[in-house]
């Protein structure tokens, strides 16, 4: 009934596609791979940065809203560097400079709210 040549091709097809879907898997994998890395990543900066931010906080030098903004600004900047490291020095560098800016930008809004005479 069949030709050995159609047979041929069809076993061939066959192998192809066990190919394809062993690649896939293997990508899905790698995928699944490093997604799990960035996220473990990015857990590692958020504690860090918790770590610094956390005294600012409980000593009220900033407000709940600004203990946000900064997390919210501090972690993708901090996850997105080219260098790849979690330095805790550099993370506390930063963390203070946003306090510092959050606490300036504090007097320049309450200074401008004043009445002028």
């Amino acid at each position: 009934m069949f030709n050995a040549d159609v047979f041929t091709i069809v076993q061939f097809e066959l192998e192809l596609v066990r190919i394809e879907l062993a690649i896939d898997a293997r990508i899905s994998l790698k995928t699944s791979l490093y997604f799990l890395k960035k996220l473990n990543r990015q857990e590692r900066v958020v504690e860090e940065v918790k770590l610094v931010l956390k005294p600012f906080y409980n000593k009220k030098k900033v407000t709940k809203d600004e203990y946000k903004d900064i997390m919210r600004r501090a972690v993708p900047k901090i996850c997105h560097n080219k260098s790849g490291e979690i330095n805790p020095h550099k993370i506390r560098q930063l963390v203070e400079a946003y306090v510092k800016k959050v606490k300036h930008s504090k007097k320049v809004t309450s200074s401008s709210s004043l009445p002028q005479k």
